[in-house]
């Protein structure tokens, strides 16, 4: 099972999620453990928020968390798919101000 794709200079994914900025994680579906095995990423009720820019059936969230979704594909994106990920880009935003400590 592949993370990403080999050509790429960047390394593969040490942990299901990383935090970018307080409260705002990025993640996949895929990470590669302590032991080198790749294992499945699926979110729960970590967060109280999730966006997901690709689904994938088993990984998450939980029922009750919001779950914000707009599948966009790895290519040249139309005008209603970047409304979209710009829509979805200032409702995250939004959350992380509202909730900052």
């Amino acid at each position: 099972m592949k993370t990403r794709q080999k050509d790429r200079d960047a390394p593969e994914p040490q942990a299901p999620w990383n935090e970018v900025r307080p409260r705002l994680w990025i993640g996949g579906h895929f990470w590669t453990g302590p032991d080198g095995t790749v294992q499945s990423a699926v979110v729960e009720a970590q967060f109280d928020l999730v966006i997901s820019l690709f689904i994938r059936a088993g990984h998450g969230p939980t029922p009750g968390v919001e779950h914000l979704i707009s599948e966009i594909p790895d290519n040249s994106l139309t005008a209603e798919q970047l409304h979209s990920v710009q829509r979805l880009a200032v409702i995250a935003a939004a959350a992380v101000r509202t909730d900052s400590p």
